[in-house]
C-alpha cells in the first residue's frame, strides 16, 4: 500500500524494462529513488530519468560480485535524501 523510498531496478523485467517501471514509479512516488541494475556495459541513463536525480554512479553492472556496492548506494542515496 505504501511505495518504498528506494527501489533497486534490474533492466530485464517481465513485460516491460526497467526504464518504464522507474518512469511509473515515479509518478506514482515522486520522491523514490532509484538504483539500476544491468548487464549491458554500454547502457546510459536516458535523460527524462536523470531529471529524476539518476546518476551513472547509481548504475551497478552484474554480474553483482560484492553486494555491498548496493548497500553503499543505499546509504548514499538515504543521506542526499536526509
Amino acid at each position: 500500500a505504501e511505495a518504498p523510498d528506494i527501489a533497486v531496478v534490474d533492466m530485464r523485467l517481465p513485460g516491460m524494462d526497467g526504464n518504464d517501471f522507474i518512469r511509473q514509479a515515479a509518478q506514482k512516488k515522486p520522491s523514490m529513488q532509484f538504483i539500476v541494475l544491468t548487464g549491458s556495459a554500454q547502457y546510459l541513463v536516458p535523460e527524462d530519468l536523470v531529471a529524476f536525480g539518476i546518476t551513472l554512479d547509481m548504475v551497478l553492472n552484474k554480474p553483482l560480485v560484492e553486494m555491498s556496492l548496493i548497500t553503499d548506494r543505499i546509504e548514499t542515496l538515504l543521506k542526499r535524501s536526509g
